[in-house]
């Protein structure tokens, strides 16, 4: 099996909030506006890979 670095971790919108100190909706508000790039699983949850959550929250507020 490859092994997988930090970055490719999928993360829920839980664990990002929490991360950031904000709520799931406000996450959930960022997916939307497309802030933060998230991969939808069939069931419909979002899953957001770490290097993508570290991008938008490095990327300047628009």
């Amino acid at each position: 099996m490859p092994h997988r670095n930090n970055t490719d971790e999928l993360l829920t919108t839980g664990q990002v909030a929490r991360e950031w100190h904000v709520s799931v909706r406000t996450i959930q508000r960022y997916i939307a506006a497309g802030h933060i790039k998230a991969t939808r699983l069939p069931s419909g949850v979002a899953r957001i890979r770490r290097s993508d959550a570290e991008k938008a929250l490095s990327s300047p507020a628009s």
